[in-house]
């Protein structure tokens, strides 16, 4: 393509020299031994024939020779901590995965009681095209995201941020007080915010009520009228009897549902680790497990906390075990089992979910 035809889009005018995206057709001819063996007809054709049924590498090696070369990722961001030496020989595995995939972004971290930042160690750094912070501020459940972090001297851009820039195969990032520069793409992200991007939050359909509306009037606990209610949130059985009163059918209510370590004062220290593998690693599987015995009819609404109790347990245990790469697992385990204590079922026993007709 011209120049021109970029400028005109507002792009900048891509390297000719490049690792592209090509389509079955343009793959087949470029790489096709001898030259011509196959016509577009039967490119065609065997597109068709992979799309209605299993298939081998053996039976078509052109679309496995093409699927295996567009399977590259333009840019790997790795959201993990890889600050401490573990095993060497799966540490020494990783990092030479590393040096097979194309820029490779890794996460820091601020360790918040020192106002430092936690790095991954030299092995890592190594095959590593950027690093990027994965720091969660100002709370942990962020609705905002700073694009830089700035401690003890050192800035780094936000992990996603440096994915984009390498993705886009763009070079330093330009910056004005007011907003950013990543190749063509201009983001506003003032300075005065910690060029913060702030989370739109698409309006639900599903009628809501907070905990604070519950607790402040009695009849917003009318919503709970012939349901079951499954409310995870910190100290929510405290609920459960206005809920039962106002005719909810069930109630599954917890005490704690901790992500965080917290200082003398009570006040949270942030650990981008402990939320995220309590969340998606453990609590998240938890619940889909128990409500899906329940939703499908294998278990009593009773039933499922008692199995949500015993998932908790293994798995935390398993946990443990497998992720010896987190030097936190024990505690993430620790926190995991904590919800388990304060898990609570409030209502009759035998409760079963049916679709009415």
């Amino acid at each position: 393509m011209q120049p021109e035809f970029f400028r005109l889009l507002g792009m900048e005018t891509p390297p000719e020299r490049g690792e592209y995206f090509l389509d079955l057709p343009q793959f087949v001819l470029k790489h096709d031994k001898p030259a011509g063996s196959l016509d577009s007809d039967q490119i065609k054709l065997r597109q068709s024939r992979v799309r209605s049924r299993p298939w081998s590498a053996q039976e078509f090696p052109e679309l496995a020779a093409w699927l295996k070369a567009i399977e590259k990722p333009l840019a790997v961001a790795v959201d993990l901590m890889l600050s401490t030496a573990e095993d060497p020989e799966v540490d020494k595995q990783l990092a030479a995965s590393f040096m097979q995939c194309p820029s490779v972004i890794l996460g820091v971290d601020i360790v918040r009681k020192e106002s430092i930042w936690e790095e991954p160690i030299g092995l890592f750094r190594k095959p590593a095209a950027a690093l990027g912070h994965v720091h969660a501020d100002p709370d942990p459940v962020s609705r905002r995201i700073p694009l830089e972090k700035a401690v003890a001297g050192k800035r780094y851009w936000a992990l996603a941020l440096e994915a984009f820039r390498l993705s886009k195969q763009a070079g330093s990032i330009l910056e004005t007080p007011e907003d950013l520069e990543v190749g063509s793409t201009r983001v506003p992200a003032s300075r005065q915010t910690a060029r913060s991007v702030y989370v739109n939050y698409a309006p639900s359909t599903i009628p809501q009520v907070s905990l604070k509306e519950v607790r402040r009037r009695d009849d917003a606990a009318m919503l709970f009228s012939g349901k079951v209610v499954f409310c995870m949130s910190c100290d929510s059985n405290e609920l459960a009897q206005a809920s039962l009163d106002a005719g909810a059918i069930g109630f599954v209510g917890f005490d704690k549902i901790p992500f965080n370590r917290f200082n003398d004062a009570e006040e949270p220290i942030g650990s981008h680790v402990l939320v995220k593998h309590c969340q998606e690693k453990l609590i998240a599987p938890a619940i889909t497990a128990a409500l899906e015995r329940f939703l499908t009819g294998r278990a009593t609404l009773d039933e499922a906390v008692d199995y949500l109790r015993l998932w908790i347990t293994k798995n935390a245990v398993a946990y443990v075990r497998e992720y010896t790469s987190v030097k936190e697992r024990r505690e993430v385990a620790a926190l995991f089992l904590k919800v388990k204590d304060g898990l609570r079922y409030h209502g009759p026993l035998g409760i079963r979910f049916a679709i009415k007709a």
